[in-house]
């Protein structure tokens, strides 16, 4: 059970976020290993059972930016949450504020919807081709499902046509992987007496994603 001290520090000033479990992949191809696109796989786990929580969000010793918008745009960063929370590693954390910007390629499907290669989006700032800007609302829409995959649908009565690729500015709410297991720090013999756990984060982009 947290400290009230700690819990009362978390409320006043934490950052309110998606906890998923990790839990790895059972799915194994005949030659043997992980069928890593699987299903609702992602990295070789399933996430399941999410949870809100608050954590305090800092900067890792490489001193990269944890600024205003939320998130590193690169790196690792260090996340502090109650005693009493299993985090483990390979866990993924959501924030739900703070969104930061994101700039993205994509390439115009058959259909009247384009899956994004980005999840979470929370609002789309500018959708242009090489000759043609679009405007959300009019000309298209944004689809969020609960697991974040994000699907642009088009209204548009002349959206751009098969395979034509556009440049997509949206926010999105940072994805993080946990990277190690919980820093315990003790006070006292009694499990009650445990203070704030820390983990290490590492943003889930594109750059940084691992097969």
């Amino acid at each position: 059970m947290a400290r009230r001290i700690d819990a009362a520090l978390l409320n006043r000033v934490g950052r309110p976020c998606t906890w998923e479990r990790s839990i790895p992949s059972l799915n194994r191809l005949t030659t043997g290993h992980i069928d890593w696109t699987e299903g609702t796989q992602d990295r070789g786990y399933v996430y399941a059972d999410p949870q809100t929580i608050k954590a305090l969000f800092t900067s890792d010793n490489r001193n990269e930016s944890f600024d205003v918008k939320g998130s590193m745009e690169r790196g690792t960063c260090s996340m502090t949450f109650k005693a009493d929370l299993h985090i483990q590693p390979q866990d993924r954390i959501v924030m739900q504020d703070l969104p930061i910007e994101e700039r993205v390629k994509v390439v115009r499907s058959a259909t009247t919807s384009d899956v994004l290669p980005c999840k979470h989006v929370v609002e789309i700032i500018a959708l242009e081709t090489a000759t043609t800007s679009y405007t959300y609302g009019a000309d298209f829409l944004i689809d969020v499902a609960t697991d974040g995959t994000s699907t642009l649908r088009w209204i548009a009565p002349s959206p751009p046509a098969t395979s034509t690729p556009y440049l997509l500015t949206c926010t999105i709410k940072p994805v993080w992987i946990v990277l190690d297991h919980g820093f315990v720090r003790a006070f006292g013999p009694a499990a009650k007496n445990q203070l704030l756990k820390r983990v290490t984060l590492q943003r889930d982009d594109q750059a940084i994603r691992r097969a």
